[in-house]
């Protein structure tokens, strides 16, 4: 927008000469100025919202308190191209106005050339952040009906497999089809967590196992008179380890679930524990039943059963290693090791 176009000014703010030099500039410029009001109190941000500027002057005396307050306020009640007016401009102010929201900030007393200059720049920078905005909209949106469609599709593929499954006539085949499908249902599980995560890249561990392990509960083991208890530590992994410590939790209960407890046991108990070694990078993954225990002759790391064969793959995948305590019960602990860029916390 050029200097010769004439823009609807609003001007406030507790530095009255400011305000004051800075109306005086608008209106040699060619401006017209809409409202001017001294003060910083919250009011003022209503009364210059009523006003449509085009272009915002904040006057303060103190930038790094009123100042910076009265910007947040403009961008929380209708962001607009915001100059905020300084005696002193610092490297730390500049980028705290900056991320306040404000266009940009002139030192006082200034002259008409130079704020000029300023309504240019802060009129295209406020251009640019529209854009910036209406684009990561755009993306959020898309990213939404992605999830959405990959949701629906691995519905369709579970339903299509449990069709296949009660038609296939042969009970080995349709239980091969019916783990199957459960483990579709991991993934399915994953995109549900990674819809209310705060960024696409990474999700919570916990929320994800916490979630997947709430389906079980209320389902087969519930059905059995099986509890299983989750104590997590809040962990933030990438989607790909999550997804391989879903499978491998997975595996871990419905072995649990198939073998611990063939008889009328009183109490029936399956334990998953997901903590983070304090001090270092290593999370810890510990399935524990007090059923029968595993039979002497099922190695997991040498399994011949597909279930487990994917345990050990996945704990190759994820460079961890994998033990079994047979002393009381069975006791399955996965452990491994992340980038320390990811943080966790209790």
């Amino acid at each position: 927008m050029g200097k010769s176009e004439e823009l609807k000014i609003a001007v406030c703010g507790d530095d009255a000469p400011a305000c004051r030099e800075t109306r005086s500039h608008a209106e040699k410029l060619g401006h017209c100025v809409v409202f001017e009001q001294a003060g910083a109190e919250d009011f003022v941000v209503e009364s210059v919202a009523a006003a449509r500027p085009d272009l915002v002057f904040v006057g303060c005396v103190h930038p790094e308190e009123e100042g910076l307050h009265l910007v947040r306020r403009f961008q929380d009640c209708q962001p607009l191209p915001l100059i905020l007016l300084v005696g002193r401009v610092t490297p730390s102010l500049l980028r705290e106005a900056d991320d306040a929201g404000a266009a940009w900030v002139v030192p006082v007393p200034t002259d008409s050339a130079v704020l000029a200059e300023a309504v240019n720049i802060a009129l295209l920078r406020h251009r640019d952040r529209r854009e910036l905005r209406d684009m990561r909209e755009r993306m959020a949106r898309m990213r939404r009906e992605f999830l959405h469609r990959v949701k629906n599709d691995l519905a369709v593929i579970t339903a299509l497999m449990h069709f296949q499954a009660g038609s296939c006539g042969n009970s080995g085949t349709e239980r091969a089809i019916l783990e199957g499908a459960d483990r579709v249902r991991v993934i399915s599980a994953l995109y549900d967590v990674i819809r209310t995560s705060e960024d696409g890249d990474t999700l919570r561990l916990d929320h994800y196992l916490e979630l997947l392990l709430s389906k079980v509960s209320q389902g087969t083991a519930a059905a059995r008179g099986i509890e299983i208890a989750v104590s997590a530590d809040c962990i933030i992994l990438d989607g790909a380890r999550a997804l391989s410590c879903g499978l491998i939790v997975h595996e871990m209960v419905a072995n649990a679930l198939q073998h611990a407890f063939p008889g009328d046991q009183r109490e029936k108990l399956i334990k998953v524990d997901i903590h983070k070694h304090p001090g270092d990078e290593h999370i810890e993954i510990r399935v524990a039943d007090n059923g029968t225990g595993l039979p002497p002759d099922i190695d997991p790391t040498g399994a011949t059963t597909f279930g487990l064969q994917l345990v050990s793959f996945l704990a190759g995948q994820l460079k961890g290693a994998l033990t079994v305590d047979r002393s009381n019960g069975t006791a399955m602990t996965l452990s491994f090791k992340v980038p320390s860029a990811m943080t966790t916390h209790r």
